[in-house]
């Protein structure tokens, strides 16, 4: 009977779990206050450890804690160091080495924290910021993706722990830190810091086991969860109203689906303010630029207007039927009308009737070309007629400016220019006419007395001088018909003076003139010396040349070349040597002489035959 009742106990022994030895999980343990934290006294405290403690007496379970940071944590569950995380966030780079519960621990969102003084107070003012976030926590990765669509330039510092987060703000090492709203609510007094408003990312957070690892203790983890949160007292609602507000009461179920839809508004409401809030800056800065642009379209406006206003020139805009809409102070002064008055009148009523119509055919091929430069008379106020220079631009198919210049004096000016031209010429004539009549008068003269003395030595002499006489009527009868009194063209003066010269000798049918005379300009100061050369040396050639010959010829050429005037005559005659006389006479020294007058110089040269070269400057 004895040894039936020690079998019977030891079975009743066996078979209650208090009398078992428990079986151990090890928990990675961070701070993560208040749900899980280590106190000043080395121990591990929280609702999450509650809750696990209460757990652990009902399935005789020994949860141990290893602390560490959130990402020794990561490493450790990867390692299989540790059985248990808790307060993970889901991610598909996560699902690859860990199983997560399907009941989360928590909904909660993340949180932007700053400094009490701080002026921060949107996620657009952390721009160019430094922002404290916890390594490898899917509160940083979400915010930082956030900034990053905002296209904001901001500094990171990582750190270990939410409690190192909110110490780099409170020591102002950072502007800011990021950490999820269990924590930052629990501790923001603590550290002296405070909340932005800026939330996002809700998020649920699970325990979590090795891939393929203590799928049992994760699926106790969940039916526990699931039936305490909808117990208003049960060890996982009044330890959690413990940690986080300091007493113990009921908490009341919020079915999961209102907490989403709340969650969801929450974060619909923070996305529509941050929305609203970039909109209201960035109208703000539109509202900031108009204004400055207005003011500086005014400020430029009064500067253009003082540029016409103390315009000296006339300044007139016109519609498309030639009224006018603006007018300066200048055209005032020119038109004698106050601008006022000019508003109430149109192009026609400034002008002369007798040319109305022709200054009205000018507005119109301005309507047509778009631009217009031209000098006419126009009627001042005082009905006197005036001139003036308007030069018209198109602005746009009804609005033409108009720039007007009084140029009355200068008209005025170049009509008595004009009329002292025009009795100089008259007086200029009639000298010519003069010159050309005591010429005439003087050759017949010479003819005269030559008639006489026609069997004489000095009949020679007097027709050379007859013919040098001729050669000055020439030239002042082209300058007579000409409208240049100092200039003529060569071509038209020396081939009809070497035509007449020819023609007064008697042998002058048995020679040729063979002329190459370029048409260019000469001042008559080369000229009338050119004049009396050709006529010496024709003459010499008519007289000498060509005696007992049947035919002769004359070359005469006349080029120039960069100013360089090249005047040459040559003949097919006997040459100088074998003339009556054998030496250059009185007509060659002339020629030498006025040859050095215009400058120039003079060659003779006699192989094949006579040629006289003159080079001059002209």
């Amino acid at each position: 009977m004895k040894h039936l009742m020690c079998i019977f106990s030891m079975i009743i022994f066996l078979a209650v779990p208090g009398f078992t030895e428990p079986r151990t999980v090890r928990v990675g343990a961070f701070n993560f206050f208040p749900a899980i934290f280590m106190d000043t006294d080395g121990t591990v405290k929280g609702f999450y450890v509650e809750s696990l403690d209460a757990i652990g007496r009902a399935e005789n379970i020994s949860f141990e804690y290893v602390w560490g940071s959130w990402n020794e944590g990561l490493e450790r569950i990867k390692s299989g160091a540790v059985d248990l995380l808790t307060s993970v966030a889901y991610t598909d780079e996560r699902a690859a080495y860990m199983d997560y519960g399907t009941i989360p621990l928590l909904t909660v969102w993340s949180e932007v924290y700053v400094p009490l003084g701080s002026d921060i107070d949107s996620i657009l003012a952390l721009e160019g910021k430094k922002v404290a976030v916890m390594k490898d926590d899917f509160n940083a990765s979400n915010f930082i993706e956030l900034a990053s669509n905002f296209h904001l330039s901001v500094t990171y510092i990582e750190v270990a722990s939410f409690d190192e987060v909110f110490r780099v703000v409170a020591d102002k090492e950072a502007d800011g830190g990021v950490v999820n709203s269990t924590f930052g609510v629990a501790r923001q007094r603590e550290y002296g810091i405070r909340s932005t408003g800026v939330v996002f990312n809700p998020f649920d957070i699970y325990f979590t086991a090795g891939k393929g690892k203590n799928a049992d203790i994760i699926r106790l983890l969940d039916k526990y969860l699931e039936a305490w949160k909808h117990q208003k007292l049960s060890v996982y609602n009044q330890a959690r109203q413990k940690w986080s507000h300091g007493n113990v009461g009921a908490i009341e179920i919020i079915p999961n689906w209102l907490k989403y839809g709340a969650a969801l508004l929450g974060f619909l409401v923070v996305v529509s303010s941050m929305f609203i809030l970039l909109l209201r800056q960035r109208v703000l800065k539109a509202t900031a630029e108009i204004r400055q642009k207005q003011e500086l379209l005014k400020e430029s406006e009064g500067r253009l207007r003082s540029y016409v206003d103390s315009a000296p020139f006339g300044l007139f805009v016109v519609d498309s039927e030639g009224h006018y809409l603006e007018a300066n102070p200048a055209a005032e002064r020119i038109t004698g009308y106050t601008i006022p008055e000019l508003l109430t009148l149109s192009i026609p009523d400034l002008q002369p009737p007798e040319t109305v119509e022709q200054d009205m055919e000018i507005f119109n091929a301005l309507k047509v070309k778009g631009e217009s430069h031209d000098e006419f008379k126009y009627r001042h106020k005082s009905g006197e007629r005036r001139w003036w220079s308007l030069t018209g631009v198109q602005l746009s198919p009804s609005r033409y400016l108009g720039f007007a210049q009084d140029i009355t004096a200068r008209k005025e000016a170049e009509e008595k220019i004009r009329l002292l031209l025009s009795e100089k010429e008259i007086l200029l004539k009639e000298v010519h006419h003069r010159i050309k009549n005591n010429m005439n008068t003087i050759k017949g003269l010479l003819y005269m007395q030559s008639e006489a003395l026609i069997h004489t030595a000095a009949y020679t002499a007097l027709k050379d001088a007859e013919n040098r006489v001729q050669s000055m009527i020439v030239l002042y009868d082209k300058l007579y018909c000409s409208d240049n009194y100092r200039e003529l063209s060569v071509k038209n003066y020396l081939e009809d003076l070497s035509v007449e010269i020819i023609s007064t000798f008697p042998n002058w049918e048995h020679v040729t003139l063979e002329s190459k005379i370029e048409d260019f300009i000469l001042n008559v100061q080369f000229l009338a010396p050119l004049g009396i050369i050709l006529n010496e040396l024709i003459s010499n050639c008519m007289k000498h040349a060509f005696a007992g010959m049947a035919q002769g010829i004359i070359s005469l050429s006349i080029v120039r070349r960069e100013g360089l005037v090249t005047f040459s005559l040559a003949d097919n005659g006997r040459g100088m040597g074998r003339r009556k006389d054998g030496q250059a006479g009185f007509g060659l020294d002339l020629v030498r002489m006025l040859a050095e007058q215009i400058g120039g110089t003079m060659k003779i040269g006699t192989e094949k035959e006579t040629r006289i070269t003159i080079t001059f400057n002209s």
